[in-house]
């Protein structure tokens, strides 16, 4: 867990904590308070129980604690989802960042851009060497957030029935 300062000399405490079956119920009620950020393509058919479960198994879900408060999900590692889009340059170690939601307490104060930089320092403590995630064409807050934080754009991709950027950064 680091603690960040934020606009007016904010402290807020983020840590992730790796997601675990029992939490499949706080998941489910994290994912549907997420439902209705502005521009999201989640709906209440996802992510659903199978998604979360297949991102549990995987070691890659992670439940977002902001003060010691359960404030959203992040699925972050290898899974593989994004493999059949063309990415750009080599990679030896992909990762994914997928499912990042937060509750609409969390949303709008600059802390999404918190959350992904904490998201990233995992990434790379895990050995990966990019990451890759997509984002919903419709989102130009989330695209300011990710291009802000050095990921590049490498065209788009319709995927499970939206319009996607794809983007990737290097991380070593």
């Amino acid at each position: 867990s680091k603690i960040f300062k934020t606009g007016w000399e904010i402290h807020m405490n983020i840590s992730f904590c790796k997601a675990d079956y029992k939490d499949l119920k706080k998941l489910l009620s994290l994912c549907r308070e997420a439902v209705n950020a502005p521009y999201s393509t989640w709906n209440e058919d996802y992510p659903n129980e199978e998604i979360l479960k297949q991102d549990i198994a995987a070691g890659t879900l992670y439940i977002i604690q902001m003060d010691y408060r359960d404030a959203g999900l992040i699925a972050a590692g290898e899974n593989g989802e994004l493999n059949c889009l063309p990415w750009d340059g080599a990679a030896c170690r992909p990762c994914e960042i997928a499912r990042f939601g937060l509750v609409s307490q969390m949303r709008g104060k600059g802390l999404s851009r918190l959350v992904l930089k904490e998201a990233i320092e995992l990434c790379k403590q895990q050995g990966f060497d990019i990451i890759r995630l997509i984002a919903s064409c419709g989102q130009p807050v989330v695209k300011r957030l990710y291009e802000g934080e050095g990921f590049q754009s490498f065209g788009t991709a319709r995927l499970f029935e939206h319009d996607f950027v794809c983007y990737q950064k290097r991380i070593v």
